[in-house]
């Protein structure tokens, strides 16, 4: 069967000495793997086509017999070259396909994911340094939210009790306890209602507003390690590429 769809390019490798491998995240079927055939000839249609984080159309084919995919066709419609390019921008935006990489599945359906990252690569290819980091907040906490991570924020996950202060997160569990059930451990981060309210506010507005919110060093300190410390306990590994961002 012939199928359609956009993709971004997540990773593009050897396969052989004349073809590739690609690794695609779709907007249709989830991450999917294409057999490039002949991509890496001089006169092949797809020559140059194929690099990492390309964003376009493609075309493939599905064998049924042995479930692999032949690339038949691909239109870039972007190359996102400063993302390539830009030593920063490259670093931030392999934080962003190694995450995505780990996290989806093959064939599972992402169009809301895929949407997600295709407006982070647009923003992030064109924005100025000083707003990268708050374009990775936004697409962790929406990526936590959409694969329903994102904690409510409201309530203890022990008690139920609402929050009515500072509150705690077990890095064990990844759960958010109040200070009536916390025990003060190695394992918790205590949380402000100030990071709290910024992480639905980046929940809830448009990334245009976001990137003119003001937030303190302290703040911006916190609320990645937060963030973070969700992404990693439901990733159940830590990301090579985090080396780089920390430091």
């Amino acid at each position: 069967m012939i199928y359609k769809t956009r993709g971004i390019i997540l990773r593009s490798n050897f396969f052989s000495e004349t073809s590739k491998n690609i690794s695609l995240l779709s907007e249709n079927f989830g991450k999917i793997q294409l057999l490039a055939k002949g991509a890496l000839r001089p006169k092949s249609p797809f020559a140059g086509q194929l690099e990492i984080f390309c964003y376009g159309n493609f075309i493939y084919q599905k064998n049924q017999k042995n479930d692999t995919n032949t690339l038949l066709e691909c239109d870039i419609i972007s190359f996102f070259r400063n993302l390539r390019e830009d030593y920063n921008k490259f670093f931030y935006t392999n934080y962003i396909i190694e995450t995505i990489a780990a996290i989806v599945q093959f064939t599972e359906e992402s169009k809301k994911i895929f949407r997600l990252v295709l407006n982070i690569l647009q923003n992030l290819n064109i924005s100025p340094k000083e707003e990268m980091d708050t374009l990775l907040r936004f697409f962790e906490v929406k990526l936590l939210y959409f694969l329903g991570f994102l904690p409510s924020f409201n309530y203890c996950d022990n008690c139920n009790a609402p929050f009515t202060g500072n509150f705690w997160l077990d890095l064990n569990s990844a759960q958010l306890i109040c200070n009536h059930c916390h025990i003060i451990t190695l394992s918790s981060l205590a949380i402000s209602i100030d990071i709290a309210k910024i992480i639905a506010i980046i929940n809830d507005k448009d990334l245009k507003i976001l990137l003119s919110l003001k937030l303190s060093l302290k703040q911006k300190k916190q609320l990645e390690n937060i963030l973070r410390i969700l992404l990693d306990f439901h990733l159940e590994k830590k990301l090579e590429s985090q080396v780089f961002l920390r430091k």
